[in-house]
């Protein structure tokens, strides 16, 4: 990412340079003297001094680059500026006839010391900005790069949390066609094509960061026909969601996991039917929630779907999934994701 300089050659010379002339003027000027005469004087001195001080401090930056060598290059930066600063002056003044040529006896006199004072201040202004911009750039080329590596990181993390779901739905799934195929054979064969045409649909979503509610919620329809087949009116889900909600964002495939986990893990039959309801609360949050009647027996589980949804909320979303237990039901809420905070990744 290129950094961009605090400030701007050579504008900050065309307008550095006659404002401080003015100022200078204003400050030095006697009664009764020529103000326009004493500007242009100033001018020149200011203009010599400055531009010879700027290419010196361009010098030293290129030879002294980082900050570890920042006394080094500050050190050598005032020694030759201040050389230059006395041989400029007193050339600068020679021409403007304040002294005469070849001679030095006026060298150290009152005005002599006068003009080296004002223009160690001009000097002492110019370099301490252009050295507080240089350092103030380092430090924000830092920051970012720092920055950089850490989005580096969190996309690699978010990478391998998206290569977990394909395996996490397949494996289920094939768990279910399993069942079809001791249970019901022609199901199972219709169980297969419509898998194969979801299962198309999450290779071609799971690699986005995020996707429009409206999009997993077309996917969590489509899944629950899959699911209908086996479970007929054992399962009852129930969607209530705003048009308008439709249009915000969510981590792809984790509303299907959270309907898969209730899923797998409740006792689902015409007797005991398992509810699931999905609606958003407060316009921020997508709440999918289901009456709980867990198996007696255990299930085994690898606990990759809460775990996964979690962590890759934590990337997407400064607000965290909650996860609320009570005896009769079980429920999860996702934060919906404003295009105002959505994340620099890819969307459909």
């Amino acid at each position: 990412m290129k950094i961009q300089p605090l400030f701007r050659d050579p504008w900050t010379r065309i307008i550095g340079i006659p404002v401080t002339a003015m100022i200078m003027t204003i400050i030095v000027l006697d009664p009764g003297e020529n103000i326009v005469k004493e500007f242009f004087e100033h001018l020149l001195f200011i203009t010599v001094i400055w531009n010879g001080d700027y290419y010196i401090i361009r010098r030293f930056r290129r030879m002294y680059p980082e900050l570890i060598n920042t006394f080094k290059r500050i050190a050598s930066t005032i020694s030759v500026i201040l050389v230059y600063n006395l041989v400029a002056d007193y050339v600068v003044s020679t021409l403007l006839g304040f002294y005469e040529v070849g001679r030095f006896r006026n060298f150290f006199d009152d005005e002599f010391g006068l003009n080296i004072s004002m223009n160690f201040i001009t000097t002492l202004i110019v370099g301490s900005m252009y050295e507080a911009a240089h350092l103030f750039e380092k430090w924000k080329k830092k920051n970012i790069e720092v920055e950089e590596m850490k989005n580096q990181q969190l996309r690699s993390e978010l990478n391998v949390l998206k290569n977990q779901i394909s395996p996490h739905f397949l494996f289920n799934s094939l768990n279910t066609l399993v069942t079809f195929i001791h249970e019901n054979p022609d199901n199972a064969v219709k169980f297969t094509e419509k898998l194969s045409q979801v299962y198309r649909y999450i290779l071609e979503h799971k690699d986005k960061e995020i996707i429009k509610l409206k999009t997993e919620i077309e996917f969590v329809i489509a899944y629950n026909f899959l699911l209908s087949m086996r479970y007929e009116k054992g399962l009852d889900i129930t969607m209530s969601i705003e048009d308008s909600i439709l249009e915000k964002y969510v981590a792809p495939l984790t509303v299907q996991m959270l309907v898969e986990n209730a899923v797998k893990h409740n006792v689902i039959s015409i007797s005991r039917p398992l509810k699931l309801d999905i609606y958003v609360e407060n316009g921020k949050s997508l709440i999918v929630r289901n009456n709980l009647q867990r198996k007696r027996q255990g299930v085994k589980s690898t606990k990759t779907g809460l775990k996964n949804i979690k962590q890759r909320y934590t990337y997407l979303s400064e607000r965290e999934v909650d996860i609320i237990e009570t005896r009769d039901f079980f429920m999860v809420a996702l934060p919906l994701i404003e295009i105002s905070e959505e994340p620099q990744f890819d969307t459909v």
